[in-house]
């Protein structure tokens, strides 16, 4: 809040079409989610696996509304499952995401937030140059650690994630 963003509050259920708006492939491990054995209905039938889908359609949302710019962040949960089907209870992560919208919104605003929140825990981040994410520009990301652990990551939203999400302006988010 204190760099200017608004907190979100989204449900910890999502849909698995959200895997394919954002690129990921058949094998990436985040979807190994938990499947809901009685869901409301097909877009609330996993537990998540990142925040990632649910900001940028915040981001969607506001757009649509004319917000044409801003900061937004959740503190949530993810479901990790140590295996599928379950045999024991899913690791739960509080996580933080953060996405950042508009034509004065850059690459460096976000770091800018994630060095705020370094030093609101009295922690170091360091940053490094990575391309795994597909739904992150592959020049525009970075790899977050903390302690030489990799903690998160952050970047640009690839373009066609944007077109997907029918963005207007560039969008950077941070898990």
């Amino acid at each position: 809040c204190s760099v200017g963003a608004y907190e979100c509050i989204h449900y910890s259920f999502f849909s698995p079409a959200d895997f394919d708006m954002i690129n990921l492939p058949e094998d990436a491990a985040e979807r190994q989610a938990i499947k809901i054995l009685n869901p409301i209905n097909e877009d609330l039938s996993l537990m998540r696996t990142t925040l990632v889908p649910q900001m940028l359609a915040a981001v969607e949302r506001n757009q649509k509304k004319g917000n044409m710019a801003g900061r937004l962040f959740e503190v949530g949960n993810k479901f990790i499952a140590k295996s599928l089907p379950l045999t024991e209870y899913p690791d739960e992560r509080e996580t933080l995401a953060i996405t950042v919208f508009g034509d004065n919104e850059d690459f460096y605003t976000l770091k800018g937030m994630a060095e705020k929140v370094a030093e609101t825990l009295f922690v170091n981040f360091t940053y490094e140059v990575a391309n795994n994410k597909p739904f992150l520009h592959p020049y525009q990301s970075a790899v977050i650690k903390c302690d030489g652990e990799e903690i998160g990551y952050m970047g640009k939203v690839a373009y066609e994630v944007a077109e997907k999400y029918n963005l207007r302006t560039g969008a950077y988010v941070l898990e």
